[in-house]
């Protein structure tokens, strides 16, 4: 982030780390609280391999978190959450054993502080304060979202599930 902090988004934790990776002087550690989203240790159906998401993103002093279902509008210095918008066709659901899922992802931010996340049909557009600007249709779950300087609009993803033959 702009201020030499790393953020960082676990199964039950966020936080952020200095970019010296060291303690300074009179520095307790790592900010880290409990995320609430309870995410699972493995996540069925989702990307080829069940490889990372994409899921947290910084701007003008926020941090936006993508929990499938649900965008979040944190502050960055406590990581509570002061906003939060539906993802139309996003999908977080509880699994056997514990944890939740998150059925898609793919979370950027433009250069006007808009943010886009992917949903299971398409690309959702937010102003910074969550309120919705647009959607894009997609044919697939989508995973990864990226804006181009110019404003385009890149998104992967997949059909079918871990049970196909190929997606």
């Amino acid at each position: 982030t702009e201020n030499e902090k790393y953020y960082f988004l676990t199964q039950d934790t966020i936080g952020y780390v200095d970019q010296g990776l060291t303690l300074c002087p009179g520095s307790t550690g790592p900010f880290h609280v409990n995320n609430g989203i309870d995410m699972g240790y493995k996540c069925e159906n989702w990307r080829y391999n069940n490889t990372g998401m994409e899921a947290l993103a910084y701007a003008n002093g926020f941090v936006y978190v993508h929990r499938g279902n649900q965008i979040q509008k944190r502050n960055f210095s406590t990581a509570a959450i002061v906003a939060t918008a539906p993802i139309p066709g996003g999908a977080f659901t509880s699994v056997f054993l514990g944890g939740n899922n998150m059925e898609n992802s793919g979370i950027d931010i433009d250069d006007c502080g808009n943010v886009y996340v992917g949903s299971k049909s398409q690309v959702v557009k937010y102003d910074a304060n969550l309120v919705q600007l647009a959607t894009f249709p997609t044919t697939f779950n989508v995973y990864d979202v990226q804006v181009s300087t110019g404003g385009q609009i890149i998104a992967a993803g997949s059909t079918g599930n871990s049970g196909s033959g190929s997606r």
